[in-house]
C-alpha cells in the first residue's frame, strides 16, 4: 500500500498543475470576452433582460465600458 503513495502524490500533483493551467486559460477567455461584451452595445443591452446573463453574473454588466 505505501508503495502507492509517491504515485499517487505524483499523480495528484500533475491534475493539480493541469487544473491550474486551464484554470488559467479559462480566466483569460473570460477576461476577453467580458472586454468584448462591455464594448458592445448590443451585448450590453441583451444583458439587461431579467433571466438573462446579468441575473447569473451580478454587477459586471454594470461597470463603465470604457475603463
Amino acid at each position: 500500500m505505501r508503495a502507492c503513495l509517491p504515485l499517487a502524490r505524483e499523480l495528484f500533483a500533475a491534475q493539480a498543475e493541469e487544473y491550474a493551467q486551464l484554470q488559467a486559460q479559462i480566466d483569460e477567455v473570460d477576461a476577453r470576452l467580458m472586454a468584448w461584451h462591455r464594448a458592445d452595445e448590443c451585448s450590453r443591452r441583451l444583458s439587461k433582460i431579467p433571466g438573462g446573463r446579468s441575473d447569473r453574473r451580478g454587477d459586471a454588466d454594470n461597470e463603465d465600458p470604457g475603463a
